[in-house]
């Protein structure tokens, strides 16, 4: 895979993965839907008849600000009432490090089943300093001591705790990774495994595109693949108008720039035949039209600046330093518009 390529694919799988982490983690806030019962439960009664109705007293309301908590609302209070957020509890959850919670987060714990011995069984599989949306987590997902054992069995040792959930979230299991295998993915890591589940990339898919021509295919080559639907529809797409041989670098700038046939038709009308993809690439980077001309006409060749011009004519920072072929053929294109 070029640099390009490797660039691509990074950011996606960094993107899927950071999503992946903020989704599993959002399930820390699933009390927030109890909470909202709550609210409509009580909003029709008053402070004090919300709080009669859950046998509530001025002693439990004092105990709660004594443990720090002396700024709740009444659905804090009532919501700590009814999953028997106490004192003590906050006590023992001080006691294993969380002495800092927010009130949301106690009453998460609470709903969940997290308690003081579930803290020093999540701490003896080696994982003694989860945040509290992450201990949840592995509450919530069941990431237990025979799931991490399995892992290990398949080849996956010392996960972090995201990548365990994000396991446990996808139903990756020895089964999956195996099937994985036999299509000739002996060494993906734990993100790859991952984003290849949560973009479903199967062995139909796999065998498509390994019929599509492009030479000695690797894991983030189906990923970038499956992401920007490179098929053998597009791939068509791309034949009729004269865009063929594509290797699977050009194909993925032409689908992320969405090179078609009325933007062909376009870039003839100032005169500009090409059909080499990387050039037609370019001219959309470069937004050609008779300003775009113009500007470049005006070009000192030997003496500018292409990141500075591509900036002032696109109003974004661009970088090649992942993909030298498409500098160069921005800088071909920009000579040729010179001399027309």
């Amino acid at each position: 895979m070029n640099n390009y390529l490797s660039r691509l694919v990074y950011q996606e799988l960094s993107s899927t993965i950071r999503k992946l982490t903020q989704s599993m983690l959002l399930v820390s806030l699933c009390f927030l839907f109890i909470n909202q019962s709550v609210l409509a439960y009580t909003s029709h009664y008053s402070y004090r008849d919300a709080y009669d109705v859950h046998n509530i007293t001025d002693d439990f309301i004092e105990s709660l600000a004594a443990s720090g908590y002396d700024n709740l609302d009444r659905d804090e209070i009532v919501a700590f009432k009814i999953h028997d957020v106490t004192p003590d509890y906050i006590l023992s959850m001080k006691a294993k490090g969380f002495d800092s919670l927010e009130a949301n987060e106690l009453i998460a714990f609470r709903i969940h089943g997290v308690t003081e011995d579930y803290i020093d069984q999540v701490s003896a599989l080696g994982y003694d300093n989860l945040g509290a949306g992450k201990l949840i987590a592995f509450r919530v997902h069941n990431v237990t001591q025979n799931f991490i054992q399995e892992v290990s069995e398949f080849g996956f040792d010392n996960l972090s705790a995201g990548e365990l959930i994000a396991f446990r979230v996808h139903g990756i299991n020895k089964d999956y990774v195996n099937n994985l295998k036999e299509l000739g993915f002996d060494d993906l890591d734990a993100d790859e495994v991952t984003a290849f589940s949560v973009h479903n990339i199967d062995s139909k898919f796999i065998n498509q595109s390994r019929t599509l021509g492009f030479d000695e295919l690797e894991a983030s080559d189906f990923l970038a693949m499956k992401i920007h639907r490179i098929n053998r529809n597009f791939l068509s797409r791309m034949e009729q108008l004269k865009l063929v041989n594509l290797s699977l670098a050009q194909a993925l700038r032409l689908k992320i720039y969405n090179v078609d046939k009325s933007f062909i038709e376009h870039v003839n009308s100032f005169n500009i035949f090409t059909r080499d993809p990387d050039e037609l690439t370019a001219l959309k980077i470069l937004d050609i039209d008779q300003d775009l001309i113009e500007q470049i006409k005006m070009l000192d060749l030997k003496n500018y600046s292409l990141s500075k011009f591509l900036r002032e004519r696109t109003g974004h920072r661009h970088s090649f330093r992942y993909d030298g072929e498409m500098e160069s053929a921005i800088r071909r294109m920009i000579k040729k518009i010179h001399s027309i």
